[in-house]
């Protein structure tokens, strides 16, 4: 007989960053809408799967600031192909210079590249040291450093 499976549990190691309510693991997109908008587009582009992310993001109380999640099981490829975030950037009515990308790998940098829009590395989260051979156009060492950028 085939086997059971169980839904996919949220990451037992998955925190919130110090100083600020937002996954240390994950990417973010923030985009400001071009025209007929107010305010930023707040999305998150996940290697895992759209149900784990959004279980983590519900566990954490943080799923209200995000308008949209794509995991990456879907259809739009992963990273650093652009397509997923190319199309979060569509859905806020933005453009890709007016789109910054928050990521903790080179890959997040290599995908930014890939989509025309700037990357900050956050100097924490999944692979705090790996910007050597592909620096961000913006480093953070907190996110308190963000409102900054923005």
């Amino acid at each position: 007989p085939p086997r059971r499976t169980s839904a996919p549990q949220p990451r037992r190691h998955t925190r919130l960053a110090p100083q600020v309510g937002t996954l240390a693991t994950g990417k973010i997109l923030i985009a400001r809408p071009s025209s007929g908008t107010a305010g930023w587009h707040t999305r998150l582009a996940h290697q895992v799967g759209t149900l784990p992310t959004s279980k983590i993001l519900n566990k954490l109380g943080l799923d209200p600031y995000f308008v949209d999640v794509i995991g990456g099981d879907g259809d739009l490829g992963r990273k650093p192909d652009p397509a997923a975030i190319l199309s979060l950037i569509e859905k806020s009515a933005a453009a890709p210079e007016r789109t910054l990308l928050v990521g903790d790998t080179s890959v997040d940098v290599l995908t930014a590249r890939n989509c025309g829009c700037k990357i900050a590395g956050v100097q924490f989260g999944f692979r705090p040291g790996d910007f050597l051979n592909y620096p961000p156009d913006y480093l953070l060492s907190s996110f308190l450093d963000l409102p900054g950028l923005l």
